[in-house]
């Protein structure tokens, strides 16, 4: 080596290199965090307007019933004497 001439040893080599790929997998882990977790929580909120949309019809047409029987199946009878029915199938 010439007078003057500097350069990096094979320790600060292998430091650095270390650092930058624990600084890469943390950038990796929080890439992944942003592109997965919207996806779960779109599928929430789609089930969340799903069962808000249920329950106000449900709550229309108690409003509107002029008697409810409970049991395995909620009957609601109108003012016209018609019916409705709601049945839980499995978890539908």
């Amino acid at each position: 080596m010439m007078k003057g001439e500097r350069g990096f040893t094979l320790v600060e080599m292998l430091v650095a290199t270390a650092i930058t790929g624990l600084v890469f997998s943390v950038l990796g882990a929080a890439v992944h965090q942003v592109v997965t977790v919207p996806e779960y929580g779109n599928d929430r909120v789609t089930a969340l307007h799903e069962l808000q949309n249920a329950a106000y019809w449900v709550n229309l047409d108690g409003q509107m019933a002029k008697s409810a029987a409970g049991g395995a199946t909620l009957v609601l009878t109108l003012t016209d004497n018609s019916t409705i029915s709601y049945t839980l199938a499995g978890t539908d």
